[in-house]
């Protein structure tokens, strides 16, 4: 992990000179141009795995083949559902999940990685939201704001999971 971006000419020369030893490569450049160069010029086999959830839709469009998530740590069966239907060229049901997802893929960044998901999940009550120096949790305006988002009409109905032990949450920070 180091913060750097590998251009397609590295990740293509590494994919051809290795190709029984580097099958895929996690992209998270963000710049989809640049992942379907190296999808469009790289060897038969080789594969490209999303690590930016808010653009695994349309990478997988473009012949991802996968996604390593953040936001799935909160929502596995519904991100899940995204890359699975997806891949299944079921576009129009990948894409509804995807938007409800995508308010809230963008808070689990706003403060940097991984406060954010860290944040839902102690929403969830799946774990205390704590980290160790470096890093620091999200500040209380992203945390009511990933609250808020839970509770917006759409995700209270949608992502069932979440919706009782949110809403009892969200109840006891308004008090």
């Amino acid at each position: 992990r180091t913060g750097v971006n590998m251009l397609p000419a590295t990740t293509l020369k590494i994919a051809n000179e290795f190709p029984n030893k580097v099958i895929a490569v996690k992209e998270a450049s963000g710049d989809l141009a640049q992942m379907m160069e190296i999808i469009n010029n790289a060897p038969e086999g080789f594969d490209m795995i999303s690590g930016d959830d808010a653009i695994t839709l349309p990478l997988i469009a473009a012949g991802g083949s996968g996604l390593i998530s953040v936001i799935a740590n909160a929502f596995p069966h519904e991100m899940s559902s995204v890359v699975n239907f997806a891949l299944e060229e079921k576009y129009s049901e990948a894409r509804n999940i995807h938007y409800q997802l995508l308010n809230l893929i963008g808070l689990t960044f706003a403060n940097g990685n991984p406060g954010g998901v860290k944040a839902m999940l102690s929403k969830i009550g799946l774990i205390q939201n704590v980290l160790r120096l470096p890093l620091v949790p999200v500040i209380k305006e992203t945390e009511q704001k990933i609250l808020l988002a839970s509770l917006n009409e759409t995700n209270h109905e949608k992502l069932e999971r979440l919706s009782y032990k949110v809403f009892l949450l969200g109840c006891d920070l308004a008090n």
